[in-house]
C-alpha cells in the first residue's frame, strides 16, 4: 500500500465559497463534527448551497467567482459567514429554520433541497445583486464528482514552474480535499484503483486513514480564479486545456477522486 504524507486537507460548508483548511478526524465518537472523514465525504462539506429559486438551480462557483471573497466556518454548533462590507452572520447549526424543499438542478443532475430562512439570503442576494436564497442539502449531493480528491505536491511545482506562479502556496485554488507529498508531476493519475494510506505530516489532524485512488479530475476555468479575490489572474485552464489529457467529457485533467476504503 503506497503511503502519502498530507500536507493540507480542507473544503468548504458553502459551495462555491472559499476553500479552507479544517481539522481531518476519524474519531467513531463523533461522527457529525465537521470534518469527519466519512463515505460521503468530509462531514460540513459543501453542506449548504445557494439557489436561484426562479431557475431552480443550485448556483455554480464559475458562475459565481466572487463568492471566493465569502469566508464560512464553523464554530461549534454554528456557521460563521464573513461577506465581504457586511457584519457577520452566524447560523445556529442545531435550530435552522426550514421553509420548505425545492428539487434543483445541479450540472444536468435533480437534487432536493432544504429551503432556509435565514439573514443569510439578504446578504448573499445584496452582494451577489440577484435574489438567492441559502439551502441545505444532504451529503455529497453538491459534489460535481466522487466525495474527495487529491492533488500531488509536484504536480502543483511543475505548473507553478510553467505559470512562473508560487501555484503550491497557493494550492487552495485547486480546492482538493488533499494537498499530498509526492516526487513526480502528475504521478497521482497512475494510481486508480491502488489502495493509499494517507496521513498527517504534521498537525493536519488526520490519523492513517485508507482510501482507493479514483480516475482523473476533469477542470473547468474556475482554477483561472484567485481562491481569495475570485478575480481570473492566470491562465492555469489554458495551459491544462494545451498540455493535459482529456477525460470522457472532453475536460483536461488534473488530480485525481479517491473513495474511503471499506473498513476504513
Amino acid at each position: 500500500m503506497r503511503t502519502l504524507n498530507v500536507e493540507s486537507y480542507g473544503f468548504s460548508p458553502l459551495k462555491s465559497v472559499r476553500h479552507l483548511p479544517f481539522r481531518a478526524s476519524r474519531e467513531p465518537q463523533h461522527p457529525a463534527d465537521p470534518g469527519y472523514l466519512a463515505t460521503t465525504g468530509p462531514v460540513g462539506d459543501r453542506r449548504f448551497c445557494l439557489v436561484d429559486l426562479e431557475k431552480k438551480a443550485v448556483l455554480r462557483t464559475i458562475g459565481h467567482l466572487e463568492l471566493m471573497q465569502v469566508v464560512c466556518t464553523y464554530r461549534g454548533q454554528n456557521l460563521a459567514i464573513t461577506i465581504p462590507g457586511q457584519p457577520e452572520i452566524t447560523l445556529d447549526l442545531e435550530n435552522l429554520s426550514v421553509t420548505g424543499q425545492l428539487t434543483c438542478d445541479y450540472w444536468g443532475r435533480e437534487t432536493t433541497l432544504q429551503l432556509l430562512n435565514a439573514e443569510a439570503n439578504r446578504a448573499f442576494s445584496a452582494f451577489l445583486k440577484k435574489p438567492v436564497t441559502l439551502a441545505q442539502a444532504q451529503p455529497n449531493e453538491v459534489v460535481y464528482g466522487e466525495a474527495f480528491t487529491l492533488i500531488g505536491s509536484a504536480t502543483l511545482d511543475y505548473l507553478g514552474a510553467q505559470l512562473k506562479h508560487p501555484l503550491l502556496q497557493e494550492h487552495a485554488r485547486i480546492r482538493s480535499t488533499f494537498l499530498v507529498e509526492t516526487e513526480e508531476p502528475f504521478e497521482e493519475e497512475t494510481w486508480q484503483g491502488q489502495p493509499l494510506l494517507l496521513q498527517a505530516k504534521d498537525d493536519a489532524g488526520l490519523p492513517p486513514t485508507r482510501f482507493i485512488a479514483g480516475e482523473p479530475l476533469g477542470r473547468c476555468a474556475v482554477v483561472d480564479a484567485n481562491p481569495e479575490t475570485g478575480e481570473r489572474d492566470l491562465p492555469l485552464f489554458k495551459l491544462l486545456s494545451q498540455t493535459r489529457p482529456r477525460n470522457r467529457r472532453g475536460e483536461p485533467v488534473l488530480g485525481i477522486y479517491l473513495a474511503l476504503a471499506r473498513g476504513a
